[in-house]
C-alpha cells in the first residue's frame, strides 16, 4: 500500500481537530488528584494534571530522553517512529511541541497517548509516569535539554532498592537460556556473548532488554527501537572497563558496542568496548577518563554521529595518546 505523505503543516489541522473531539476528557482532567512533594505544584495540578504536563512537559524533549534523534522539519522536528520499524523519519512533532503523528503507521496523540502506547499502561498510570518525569527531572521544560545535566564531579548513585532491580535483572538473563536467545537471535549475535555480559552486571532483562550502567538502568522494547530510562542518570555504559584498558572503543550506543563484543574485538588483552547513550550525550567530565590511552570512535556514518565526533574527539585531545575512528556499522 502506498502512504501519500501529507505536508507537516496538517498535523497542526489534525492536532486541533483530535482537541475538539477530546473536549470531554479534558473536562474530566479537573477530577484527577496526583501525589507529589511539591505543594505549589500539587495545587496546581489539581485543577487539571494532564493539562499541565501537556504544557509542562516538551514531547520532543521526552522522546529524546528515549533515545530518539530529531531533525528539523518545516516548522517542526522529525524522527524515526517510536511504534514501528522504519529507515526514514516519519514521526513529526508540531511546532507547539505537545502534538506528535505518524505518518508511515498512522500513530498520534499527545505524551499521554505515547506514554500509555509505550509503556502498555492506562491514562492515570501514564499520568503518574509522567508526573515522576516532570518532578525528577528526567524530562523538563519545553526548549531545554531533555537529560538532567549532571554537576562537575557529581555521581548518581543508585539507591539500595535500584541496586536490587539492576542485579536481579541481570541474573534474569543469566539464568534463562530462552531469553539470551531471545537478545541474541534478531542481531544474530551469539549466546555465549550475551552470557558473558550478563555476568558481568551491565546487560539484563526485566520485561524489557535492560542496559544496566554505574548510575542506572536504560530499557529497550527489545528487538524494537524506542528507549526508555528506568532510573538513573547517563553515564558510559561499561565504565568499569576504562581502568585497565589502554585501548577503547567508543560507540554511540549499546547495541553497537555488543556488536563489536560479538565480533571479538575485546579478545586482544588490554582492548574495551564502551559506549555512550547517544550521539550528543557525551559529557566533558568524561573526557579525563581517557587519559594515556588510544581511542576509537566507533560513531555512525551519518550527520549526528559525524557532528559528534567532532565534538568528541575535541573533549578527547588532550587527554587519549591517540585518536582513531571507525564504523561499527562495518560489523553490525
Amino acid at each position: 500500500m502506498n502512504i501519500i505523505p501529507k505536508k507537516p503543516a496538517d498535523v497542526d489541522a489534525e492536532h486541533d481537530a483530535d482537541e475538539n473531539k477530546n473536549a470531554n476528557l479534558a473536562k474530566e482532567d479537573g477530577n484527577e488528584s496526583i501525589e507529589t512533594n511539591d505543594i505549589s505544584v500539587a495545587c496546581y495540578f489539581w485543577t487539571a494534571p494532564s493539562a499541565i504536563l501537556k504544557e509542562k512537559i516538551s514531547f520532543r524533549g521526552l522522546l529524546e530522553s528515549d533515545g530518539h534523534r530529531f531533525k528539523k522539519s518545516g516548522k517542526g522536528h522529525k524522527c524515526l517512529c517510536p511504534f514501528h520499524d522504519e529507515r526514514t523519519a516519519s514521526f513529526y512533532i508540531c511546532p507547539n511541541d505537545n502534538y506528535g503523528k505518524c505518518y508511515g503507521c498512522g500513530w498520534k496523540g499527545s505524551i499521554l497517548d505515547y506514554v500509555m502506547e509505550r509503556d502498555q499502561v492506562d491514562f492515570n498510570a501514564a499520568l503518574k509516569i509522567l508526573t515522576q518525569f516532570y518532578e525528577h527531572g528526567t524530562a523538563v521544560n519545553r526548549i531545554v535539554s531533555s537529560q538532567k545535566p549532571s554537576l562537575p564531579g557529581e555521581v548518581y548513585v543508585p539507591s539500595e532498592s535500584q541496586r536490587t532491580v539492576m542485579a536481579d535483572a541481570a541474573i534474569r538473563l543469566m539464568d534463562d537460556e530462552r531469553l539470551q536467545h531471545r537478545v541474541a537471535d534478531p542481531r544474530s549475535w551469539k549466546t555465549s556473548t550475551i552470557l558473558k555480559l550478563a555476568q558481568e552486571g551491565c546487560l539484563g532483562w526485566d520485561g524489557a532488554l535492560a542496559f544496566i550502567y554505574s548510575t542506572g538502568i536504560k530499557f529497550r522494547n527489545w528487538p524494537k527501537k524506542d528507549f526508555f530510562w528506568g532510573f538513573g542518570h547517563q553515564s558510559l555504559w561499561r565504565i568499569n572497563k576504562l581502568e585497565t584498558a589502554s585501548s577503547v572503543y567508543l560507540t554511540e550506543g549499546e547495541t553497537d558496542a555488543i556488536s563489536m563484543i560479538d565480533a571479538g574485538f575485546e579478545n586482544t588483552p588490554g582492548v574495551a568496548v564502551i559506549c555512550m547513550p547517544g550521539a550528543s550525550s557525551f559529557q566533558d567530565a568524561w573526557a579525563p577518563l581517557f587519559r594515556g590511552k588510544t581511542v576509537t570512535l566507533c560513531l555512525d556514518n551519518d550527520p549526528a554521529g559525524e557532528a559528534a565526533t567532532g565534538k568528541v574527539a575535541e573533549l578527547l585531545h588532550p587527554y587519549a595518546t591517540r585518536l582513531l575512528t571507525f564504523n561499527p556499522r562495518e560489523v553490525a
